[in-house]
């Protein structure tokens, strides 16, 4: 059994840095601390990191029962977490290793004699648990923070929001969108799996599978996959994909279809990502540029048949792809709610007569998706929702909700809005109903 120091090491540090800057945290910062790491070493601290922060709070009060007091220094704090979780999450690494990596970590960031001593003490004391701990509390159990647990209890009752929030510290694989169909047989063969919903499943480094480099897939959730099905772009229309990157969605978009492609973002490292991810798959002719979605570009009013939205917002549909989202500042999603009306405003402005706005977000709170699209279906009556269906379930009333817990698929929420030809819709637009699973 190798002890894999490296990767205890480089975990640790991405733990400091999230303990140190959690609002500023991004996956990014996991990877570009382990890079150079061998592919194992890679694989493991990968396993560490995501982990500790899908477990943060269980681990936190495994420790204050193992230890018996609340006043340990940070660093000393952080080992601990990485130490309990090997010893209660992960059954292949020997509980011996699990202690004397711990203490070695600690004597190398140089924390006192008696620090490690207490480190040693209190790993020694949960390696001899029979069983993990479970707590009453719901937050502690399932490390949501009190007040994400209480929103989502009152969004669905108690007993799915328990589900969700098993579901949350669920570990997916990656989902691959397979592009050209000749590869699919080289990736089974390299360990891919069938997925029942048409993908390929892979758990491992998907960069090291054949087809990576030459664009023959992308890596993308089901729930991305569908939101390009909902939007159905057709022959000849032109399309703007107004919050673009890292551009998955463009690509899926794109492939296979004769249309006229723009492509936005706000930030430009973000629109440098997007071209790489675009030239990539041979899209090197496709319309890219920096623009912010709520600022008018008087170009764009009316000229496109179909505009898709993928807006900024909470991220609590995937949060078991990003466990650190649940950990930020509520406070932080607030001036997000207003980016989110300003967005489909200033977006709404771009559709052409008879041409649709596709909304969509990776979340599953009311206030981010119906609300708005009520409050955006009473100030522009020129706009109303248009019926569709899924794999996953109809939406006669336009909007949906993706069936998360039971399909083992992201958290997505869908709104097809079409743009009257005459300006006035004939109707009055149906009401969002209650969130549910799907808003049948």
């Amino acid at each position: 059994m190798k002890h894999y120091g490296n990767a205890r090491r480089a975990a640790l540090q991405v733990l400091i840095d999230f303990r140190q800057r959690p609002v500023s945290f991004r996956e990014k910062k996991i990877y570009n601390r382990l890079q150079g790491l061998p592919p194992q070493e890679k694989a493991l601290a990968v396993q560490l990191v995501y982990g500790v922060l899908q477990n943060y709070y269980k681990l936190d009060a495994c420790i204050r029962l193992a230890s018996k007091t609340g006043k340990i220094q940070p660093q000393a704090r952080d080992i601990l977490r990485l130490g309990v979780y090997q010893l209660l999450f992960l059954n292949r690494i020997p509980k011996s290793a699990a202690v004397d990596e711990s203490v070695k970590l600690a004597k190398l960031i140089k924390l006192p004699a008696a620090a490690q001593s207490f480190i040693n003490a209190v790993l020694r004391n949960v390696s001899k648990w029979d069983k993990t701990p479970v707590f009453d509390e719901l937050w502690e159990e399932y490390s949501h923070p009190e007040w994400l647990v209480k929103i989502f209890i009152e969004e669905f009752g108690l007993e799915r929001t328990e589900d969700i929030l098993k579901f949350n510290n669920t570990v997916p694989p990656a989902y691959i969108q397979i592009l050209e169909l000749e590869i699919r047989d080289k990736l089974i063969a390299a360990g891919a799996e069938e997925h029942p919903d048409g993908c390929l499943t892979y758990r491992g480094s998907v960069d090291a599978l054949p087809g990576y480099k030459e664009g023959a897939f992308i890596i993308a959730d089901n729930a991305a996959r569908l939101a390009v099905g909902i939007a159905a772009p057709q022959t000849g229309e032109r399309v703007l994909d107004a919050c673009a990157a890292p551009g998955g969605k463009s690509v899926m978009l794109w492939h296979k279809t004769h249309i006229s492609l723009v492509c936005c973002d706000k930030y430009p490292y973000k629109v440098v990502e997007l071209k790489e991810t675009l030239a990539k798959h041979g899209m090197d002719g496709v319309e890219c540029m920096v623009a912010d979605a709520r600022e008018f570009k008087p170009e764009f009013e009316s000229a496109f048949d179909l505009v898709l939205a993928d807006v900024p917002c909470s991220g609590f549909g995937v949060i078991r792809k990003k466990p650190d989202i649940r950990y930020k500042n509520p406070e932080h999603y607030e001036p997000l709610i207003r980016a989110q009306r300003e967005i489909i405003d200033n977006l709404s402005r771009y559709v052409a007569p008879n041409g649709r706005l596709v909304y969509v977000t990776c979340t599953v709170l009311r206030r981010e998706n119906q609300e708005i699209i009520r409050d955006f279906l009473d100030n522009h009556p020129d706009f109303e929702l248009q019926a569709f269906d899924t794999p996953f379930g109809s939406a006669p009333d336009g909007m949906f909700i993706t069936p998360f817990v039971e399909r083992d698929i992201d958290g997505f929420f869908y709104a097809k809005l079409g743009r009257c030809p005459a300006g006035q819709c004939g109707g009055i637009p149906p009401r969002p109903q209650k969130q549910g699973v799907t808003n049948d």
